[in-house]
């Protein structure tokens, strides 16, 4: 593959080798080889986070043929399913159980294990991020062995999975909710939205007892800046204990701000209203949504994420030559 760019068109790799594994077994192998070689490596889903997180220029791995729905459990308001199922699969076939997925956020056209992966929200302060609905995970590891993670068995290691930043995830198990009989629409149809053109996209939560003054200096910023583009999107969500999610143990407002890029055009006038922003969100202990650029290192994070240390050890002992580590992650973790 000569290059493989994601959806805003603002990042763009070249991967050695490009691959869309069919079964466990061509996975195994496919990952069997990587661990040999040592070659870095990152999983994708349909590219639409904002930033590099998907990217690597050796190994890139798309889980688009794992998209199968295992099971649907109606009386557990549960469903099991493979990493590569699309949102807006689930959004079509759950209401035909009398179900949907807890958390809506803007768009469908995203991957279960990549939502879950990156704390993906919406639905309001009733509701966590998707990660918190997780009740199993099942990983291939870099050894080729699949093992099933569950809260009952390893709490930490568990509460470090659900939020992970590495999409190398096989099957899900996630907990739904029943549909009320007086529904005015499909949950999907409420929440989701046209994003336009391509865009950059900068996206931060801010623990809610301090997110009117937040929005009072970013309403502030906005009076003197003339590089604010429609819409900025303010939603929340509650408290959970998913140890990199950003609402981590804290009732959490997040706020998006896009700068768009139309006929696909490379600028930086929204430059200084985003640096302005993040100093702003920084300043009421924000967390950066992980899919989307930001500017902070392992220094910022190690203050923001009281489990920060156990994460990276944990990590660690999945992939302790950092192979799933990109630039990205590198300014993440290092």
């Amino acid at each position: 593959m000569a290059e493989y760019w994601n959806w805003a068109k603002t990042f763009c790799c070249r991967p050695h080798l490009y691959a869309e594994p069919t079964s466990i077994d061509s996975l195994r192998t496919l990952i069997n080889d990587i661990n040999k070689t040592k070659s870095k490596v990152r999983v994708i889903g349909c590219a639409h986070s904002p930033s590099a997180l998907s990217m690597s220029n050796e190994v890139l791995i798309s889980m688009k043929n794992f998209n199968k729905i295992i099971e649907i459990d109606e009386k557990n308001l549960e469903i099991h399913c493979q990493s590569g199922v699309l949102l807006s699969t689930l959004n079509e076939i759950l209401p035909q159980h009398n179900l949907s997925l807890p958390v809506q956020g803007s768009i469908s056209t995203l991957t279960i294990a990549g939502v879950v992966s990156t704390a993906t929200h919406g639905s309001g302060i009733k509701y966590g991020t998707l990660s918190s609905y997780v009740r199993s995970i099942t990983l291939m590891k870099l050894n080729g062995e699949i093992k099933e993670y569950c809260l009952e068995d390893d709490e930490d290691l568990f509460r470090c999975v659900t939020c992970c930043l590495v999409r190398y995830i096989n099957n899900i198990y996630v907990k739904l909710d029943g549909i009320s009989n007086h529904k005015i629409d499909r949950c999907d149809k409420l929440f989701n939205f046209d994003c336009l053109f391509y865009q950059y996209a900068n996206e931060w939560a801010i623990p809610l007892d301090q997110a009117v003054s937040c929005l009072v200096q970013l309403e502030k910023l906005m009076e003197n800046n003339i590089n604010v583009h429609f819409p900025i999107e303010i939603r929340f969500s509650k408290e959970e204990l998913s140890y990199l999610s950003p609402a981590y143990k804290r009732q959490t407002c997040w706020i998006n701000t896009v700068a768009y890029r139309p006929f696909g055009k490379t600028h930086l006038e929204h430059r200084s209203f985003f640096d302005a922003f993040e100093t702003i969100c920084y300043k009421h202990n924000g967390r950066p949504h992980w899919a989307k650029e930001h500017p902070l290192n392992n220094k910022h994070f190690s203050e923001l994420y009281p489990n920060w240390n156990l994460f990276h050890e944990k990590r660690k002992q999945f992939d302790p030559n950092d192979l799933f580590i990109n630039d990205c992650l590198r300014n993440v973790f290092s």
